[in-house]
């Protein structure tokens, strides 16, 4: 917060508000300052929070904003990035083994086995007769 009021009284609001990752660093700091004054109202738990918590997650995407100025740290994003782009086809291929295999187990065990009120099994309980 210090950072952003920083900026915005060196370079004045208007040129603030030009540069796209200033005005994400504004919407970070704005939800994060929301959700801690809503934390500390929020003391008997009448509030649900979890949905502005979730938005936490984008402060970590301000990291990307260092790509711009280290170099190193900007060539190593765009490895990873090929990397990814390399590997996506092995991913594909994996989930597609992960859901047959769901897919053969569900129909090899389903109906195996029932449970009773104690959570005890029941084995062989369905007559697949019918």
């Amino acid at each position: 917060m210090m950072e952003m009021v920083i900026k915005m009284i060196g370079n004045g609001p208007v040129i603030y508000f030009k540069n796209s990752f200033n005005v994400f660093d504004f919407i970070v700091i704005l939800i994060s300052t929301i959700d801690l004054i809503l934390n500390n109202i929020n003391m008997g738990g009448t509030i649900s929070l979890q949905a502005i918590r979730a938005l936490r997650v984008f402060r970590l995407l301000r990291m990307f904003k260092l790509a711009k100025s280290w170099k190193s740290f900007n060539e190593t994003l765009n490895l990873l990035f090929e990397t990814f782009k390399k590997v996506s086809y092995l991913i594909c291929l994996l989930i597609l083994f992960w859901m047959t295999y769901a897919i053969l187990g569900k129909e090899l065990f389903a109906f195996k086995m029932s449970f009773v009120d104690n959570d005890y099994p029941v084995v062989d309980d369905f007559d697949f007769t019918l």
